[in-house]
């Protein structure tokens, strides 16, 4: 039960810190996005999924790669080889992130010439960051081996502040000079935060585990081997997505032409309605970065039992994070755009909300996608989720070259949403034949989504007067209850896993007031 309750406990710690970081990361683009506008936003968003891409290939799969090995070496009782495996990780860690690096700075010119060369400047910032962001990757595989993710929730809060300060501030200053050199300055922010981070998870690894040993190149093959074997497939998963970000920040805007406003409404797509897409399915991402070791130590000890458990549990987390997100981005868009980006004119603001509200139901597709993904993993079946995610965003590509000239920037987002959607629900197939808990699930995504649309009822009968920040926070509270009171009605969740999760003691007297017992 504490291996449990460790796992949810920390899962929480790590949610909420996303959280957290999300809302610093709202609230520094709502000023971003007032100092740049759109089209400085879309210049930003040109960067980000090309930075993405190349952070996918040098250390996005370091993590997840890292955390399994770790894990099952401390599983089997082997923590001196732990160590051991670590430091040729990070060394090899080191190698790959500043070939990313050097490979992104290369790159700069040929490709912000096919999107716009005021994006040339703002690849030479942000491409020192892969190097780093690639070494911390591997401290925080190592400490969610140990299922210790405080270390990363306190850097997802200090990166968020980090960038925040330094983006604005830079930002601000360098504005007189010309829009380019604005967007330069806010993504030097992103690379100072990441300066910051690893620091951060240094200092806190030689205050729990020392030094890091020196180990001969002899005895670092057979690790390296192992991390090579793990990483190749999660590589493949990992890039997947940001290749189609990157393919599609070279695509649209040409299919839209390659004009100020094709720049800007590129900006309001990326840069307004995909973040807040992204903010749940980032919650569950952290969900799924707990739950792989978790696995990893139940199918090492042969725990069938505590699989389907943590299987079961995981899953209705899932949902139960993300339908509140659909049904409020499918009733009131207008009001949540509004309420964070309020400074880019009414126009903009509505072709946002119906970009937003055509994608809501990506929310569930992509969070559904990682928490399987993780499981999948976790349980040594790396290759499904990439071969899945492959053929949605292969068909999702087809789709934006067919509907992007007929309907515009709204033809890119039904072409987004349909890949995203089936990623979600082919991995939701696969999982549920390879595990046999279709019963199980059915009734779980039933109650829950019956919950979701309870809590829509006072969301669409206050949407008319959802017109201030006040009435939008007093509605979203209002509505929150709504939805926990139907899960406590529904039980959706066992006493049990109640007990496990954060803020246990009063979730289990919630519950035994309800429900009685």
């Amino acid at each position: 039960m504490k291996k449990k309750k460790g796992y949810l406990s920390g899962a929480g710690a790590l949610a909420a810190a996303v959280v957290f970081a999300k809302v610093l990361g709202a609230a520094y683009r709502i000023p971003l996005a007032n100092l740049l506008g759109a089209e400085g936003m879309g210049l930003y968003q040109f960067v980000y999924p090309v930075f993405a891409l190349l952070l996918t290939l040098s250390g996005g799969s370091v993590p997840t790669a890292v955390s399994i090995s770790v894990s099952e070496l401390v599983a089997r009782g082997e923590e001196e080889e732990a160590r051991k495996f670590f430091s040729a990780a990070l060394k090899l860690s080191l190698l790959i992130g500043l070939t990313g690096s050097l490979l992104l700075a290369a790159l700069a010119y040929p490709v912000s010439y096919l999107q716009s060369r005021d994006a040339f400047l703002g690849y030479l910032a942000i491409s020192p960051a892969v190097l780093i962001v690639t070494l911390v990757s591997a401290f925080r595989g190592w400490f969610t081996g140990h299922n210790n993710l405080m270390p990363s929730s306190l850097s997802q809060i200090t990166e968020g502040l980090v960038k925040m300060g330094v983006g604005l501030t830079l930002s601000y200053i360098l504005l007189p000079y010309g829009l380019s050199y604005a967007v330069l300055g806010a993504l030097t922010g992103v690379t100072a935060s990441e300066l910051v981070t690893l620091a951060i998870m240094s200092i806190i690894f030689g205050v729990k585990h020392g030094k890091v040993p020196r180990v001969r190149l002899r005895e670092e093959r057979p690790h390296l081997k192992k991390l090579g074997k793990t990483m190749l497939p999660l590589i493949l998963c990992g890039m997947i997505l940001p290749l189609s970000q990157f393919i599609d920040s070279l695509l649209i805007v040409n299919l839209l032409g390659k004009t100020s406003d094709a720049t800007a409404e590129y900006g309001v797509w990326t840069g307004m309605v995909a973040p807040l897409i992204n903010l749940p399915v980032m919650i569950c991402i952290s969900l799924g970065v707990a739950v792989t070791p978790q696995m990893v130590e139940s199918r090492e000890k042969g725990d069938v039992d505590m699989i389907l458990k943590k299987c079961d549990t995981s899953v209705k987390l899932t949902f139960f994070l993300g339908i509140p997100f659909v049904i409020l981005y499918l009733i009131a868009p207008e009001s949540v755009l509004g309420l964070f980006f309020s400074g880019v004119g009414q126009e903009r603001l509505m072709r946002g909300a119906l970009l937003l509200r055509i994608n809501a139901v990506s929310v569930l597709g992509l969070s559904v996608f990682q928490i399987y993904s993780a499981m999948l993993q976790g349980l040594n079946r790396i290759k499904a989720p990439a071969v899945i995610m492959s053929a949605a965003m292969l068909i999702k590509l087809l789709l934006t070259l067919i509907l992007t000239p007929l309907f515009g920037i709204v033809g890119a987002a039904i072409a987004a949403v349909c890949g995203n959607v089936l990623a979600g629900a082919v991995i939701f197939g696969y999982f549920v034949n390879f595990t046999r808990l279709e019963k199980r699930l059915a009734k779980n995504v039933s109650l829950i989504t019956l919950c979701g649309v309870i809590m829509g009822l006072p969301i669409f009968m206050a949407n008319g007067w959802m017109t201030s920040v006040a009435t939008v926070v007093a509605v979203g509270i209002l509505a929150g209850l709504v939805y926990l009171a139907a899960v406590f009605v529904t039980q959706v969740f066992s006493r049990e896993e109640w007990q496990a999760m954060p803020l246990s003691g009063l979730l289990v007297k919630l519950d035994k007031k309800i429900n009685g017992g």
